[in-house]
């Protein structure tokens, strides 16, 4: 059995599991019933009984692909994953309902991204077989798990950014196109694939200083693959606010104005102290995260020069910058866990290290996020 095969069995049992877990402790009492998810009165027995796998932010992405952008709040989401929802249940003739599309998505999604990171993974660090592995069995029980098999666009943003970045380390002439239609498939997916840009740019960078002289050819594919990875965030700004038309908001501020007006982010806007447990759920994430980020500066410092994941924590620094300062600071941990494969490279290495803490923090938030998700706890 080839190792691939061994990734796909893995991630598949994963989503088995969470799947049947999310379903069994459902049937526990709901916590907040006002939230039930609204837009499945007539649904069928199949729909109904996956409904736990809608609650939150799931029931604004079925809500969409239903419906469309039918209300201004509905432009914090990005329009991709509805697209596929919709497209889903169409070309199914009806024989999938949304949720039931939506579902399907993010669990192939899933087998998907635990296969991409874990070829990308071989493709930095070659020699360390048991880092790829440990990085994919993390990744199978990450602590945002119950996201990333619920209606909820994770695990395809995961997806088309790990392939993505395999693609762009492999770089050629050949795998250079599609690692930008990759991560600009995966900024229509979610806001922040326009962080992507950075990887185009330290990769040309990177060539820039191997070839110790400029090239046209790639400062023009660089040009060209920042413009089309932040095209999709500067549309869906556009679109909604073409539509919606609201008062003193700028060119290129709609997708602010919706987080802010409707969900209270912006600057330090969450650091109440009606909000520690929620600072608490995050901490260990970000703890993992800065101990990443601590650890690749004192490696490059070592060896004078910039390690392979040098780009990877960077791009965490700044993801853990907006989750702890301009977010709702609980959503640090599904934020950060669908778009960073350095958090895996780490954890993989502390836990071979002997770090057992690590296996139990991955374990208990994939126990427990079923459990507070499905019955509308505040576990978003």
């Amino acid at each position: 059995m080839n190792t691939s095969h061994q990734v796909v069995k893995l991630a598949v049992i994963s989503r088995v599991c969470m799947l049947v877990l999310g379903l069994a402790l459902s049937l526990f009492p709901d916590y907040d019933t006002s939230l039930t998810p609204s837009h499945f009165p007539r649904a069928s027995f199949v729909t109904r009984f996956l409904r736990p796998f809608a609650a939150w932010d799931g029931e604004y992405f079925t809500g969409i692909a239903e419906r469309g952008y039918v209300y201004e709040h509905f432009h914090a989401f990005f329009p991709l994953y509805p697209l596929l929802i919709r497209a889903l249940s169409l070309f199914s003739f009806g024989l999938f309902s949304h949720l039931v599309s939506a579902l399907i998505i993010s669990n192939i999604s899933f087998v998907i991204a635990a296969l991409s990171l874990h070829h990308l993974t071989l493709s930095l660090f070659p020699a360390d077989q048991k880092l790829a592995w440990w990085t994919v069995v993390l990744f199978c029980i990450n602590p945002a798990s119950i996201f990333m098999s619920a209606a909820y666009s994770e695990s395809l943003y995961c997806a088309l950014t790990f392939s993505a970045l395999f693609f762009l380390h492999r770089r050629s002439q050949i795998t250079i196109f599609p690692a930008i239609v990759l991560f600009t498939l995966a900024t229509f997916t979610r806001s922040n694939g326009v962080l992507s840009c950075w990887f185009l740019l330290y990769a040309a960078c990177q060539d820039s200083i191997k070839r110790r002289s400029s090239d046209i050819r790639l400062a023009f594919s660089t040009a060209f693959g920042c413009v089309s990875v932040a095209a999709p965030f500067v549309l869906v700004q556009l679109y909604g606010q073409s539509i919606f038309h609201p008062s003193d908001v700028g060119p290129l501020q709609f997708y602010g104005y919706v987080q802010s007006h409707y969900w209270n982010q912006g600057f330090m806007n969450y650091w109440q102290l009606k909000q520690l447990p929620n600072f608490i759920l995050a901490a260990p994430i970000l703890i993992i995260s800065a101990f990443t980020g601590f650890s690749c500066l004192l490696s490059c410092i070592q060896r004078r020069q910039l390690i392979p994941e040098f780009p990877f924590v960077a791009h965490l620094g700044v993801m853990c910058v907006a989750s702890l300062f301009f977010m709702h600071t609980q959503v640090a941990t599904r934020f950060i866990c669908a778009a960073s494969p350095a958090i895996y490279w780490t954890s993989s290495r502390l836990l071979q290290r002997g770090k057992w803490i690590i296996l139990a923090y991955f374990l208990s938030y994939f126990l427990l996020g079923p459990l507070l998700f499905t019955n509308f706890f505040p576990w978003t």
